[in-house]
């Protein structure tokens, strides 16, 4: 899976977004929204770690937060209905979001397009066959505690049923 960024990077990145957005428009509220656009896209992970560390099922990869596609609507909102500070908050916290995530996965370009992943049907050997095992770790290190303990567990459930 792709999680080479974790939640402390990703709430890091958008709260400087949030943060030069409420010094240049004097809206304190790009803080939280930017923060929000770029934190709360990885709650799709939930679904693909369901079906990989509990299903152990790996053959596909769903991750439908995350598409280039919503960068795009995105800025069209903000270009032509609305052109706020919260929506360019909502813009850029999700690119940092989406940007980062693509920079340091050096995945292939369609990796992080949501239209191309379901092409390949959501395909996890289509979109990511050279996927580490132990693509877990990102969430591994986000946490503060039991990391030990939760290292393990993905460690042991990392061999697949259906691949």
């Amino acid at each position: 899976m792709l999680y080479a960024v974790t939640g402390p990077q990703h709430l890091a990145l958008s709260s400087a977004v949030g943060g030069v957005l409420w010094a240049v428009t004097g809206h304190a509220i790009t803080v939280p929204i930017a923060i929000a656009a770029g934190v709360l896209p990885d709650v799709d992970h939930a679904l693909d770690y369901y079906n990989r560390y509990i299903r152990r099922d790996w053959r596909r990869i769903y991750l439908l937060l995350h598409g280039w596609e919503y960068f795009a609507l995105a800025s069209a909102l903000y270009l032509f209905v609305f052109p706020e500070p919260w929506m360019l908050a909502v813009t850029l916290g999700y690119l940092m979001q989406i940007g980062a995530d693509q920079a340091a996965n050096q995945a292939r370009w369609f990796s992080y397009s949501l239209l191309a992943r379901a092409v390949l049907k959501f395909d996890s050997r289509k979109i990511l066959p050279n996927e580490r095992r132990d693509s877990y770790d990102a969430l591994v290190r986000s946490v503060p505690v039991f990391k030990d303990r939760l290292r393990s567990w993905f460690a042991a459930r990392s061999e697949p049923r259906h691949r």
